[in-house]
């Protein structure tokens, strides 16, 4: 199956039975010849829960996407937003996921089968996801001026203060600073670890917290006044 995140199209004309060869959901678009035993809707539900069961897969095995939120849309605009929108920010890109299922398994709905297939086409197209994804991602916080390039140094405590200097920062009504999720390989997590602020990076990031503050308490007040 070829196209955009989404339910992007209502009608899947690729959606067959074919008594005589496996159940083949592919990227070939082909006219389906008219059928009137034909449900159109069954065609939608079936693509739907299939997506639904690979988001649902893909989700489970992969963290970082487990705690990111989904919709189902009925177009995605191929149109460029402007940089810093956090929503509908993200260009829409071309997948490929594909299901293979047997007729006796689709005819018998047998779940092992359907589990299989689902896992399968998570194995192919979750990479391609993920790199999409943060490929999206890093275009968005490139042109909002919110990317710094460490040019293949090891994260350290540094650079993650030379990129929280390019972010706001949220406060509770305590004043206590609302610290952004840090995602990183495990293997960057250990020396992190192994390395903590020294004491000049701990007044560095407590000056850089108390500058937030003030940020944070100033537009509060803007907020109010409009």
């Amino acid at each position: 199956m070829k196209g955009a995140m989404g339910r992007e199209a209502s009608s899947l004309p690729w959606l067959r039975i074919d008594p005589d060869q496996d159940f083949d959901m592919s990227d070939e678009m082909v006219e389906p010849q008219q059928d009137s035993r034909r449900l159109p809707e069954y065609d939608e539900a079936t693509a739907h829960l299939l997506l639904e069961c690979f988001h649902g897969l893909s989700a489970a095995q992969d963290q970082v996407l487990g705690m990111m939120s989904h919709s189902a849309t009925d177009a995605i605009s191929s149109a460029d937003m402007t940089p810093g929108i956090t929503h509908g920010a993200h260009k829409g890109f071309e997948m490929e996921m594909r299901f293979i299922l047997s007729d006796r398994a689709i005819l018998s709905a047998d779940v092992d089968e359907w589990a299989a297939s689902v896992q399968d086409s998570v194995d192919s197209a979750l990479p391609v996801l993920m790199g999409n994804i943060f490929g999206g991602i890093d275009k968005i916080l490139s042109e909002a001026g919110q990317a710094v390039d460490a040019q293949g140094q090891p994260l350290s405590v540094e650079w993650v203060i030379k990129a929280l200097e390019k972010i706001e920062l949220n406060f509770d009504d305590e004043g206590n600073p609302q610290m952004p999720t840090l995602i990183a390989h495990p293997s960057t997590t250990k020396h992190l670890a192994a390395n903590p602020p020294t004491a000049e990076e701990q007044k560095q990031i407590e000056a850089l917290i108390e500058r937030k503050r003030q940020e944070f308490n100033a537009r509060r007040r803007v907020r109010k006044l409009d």
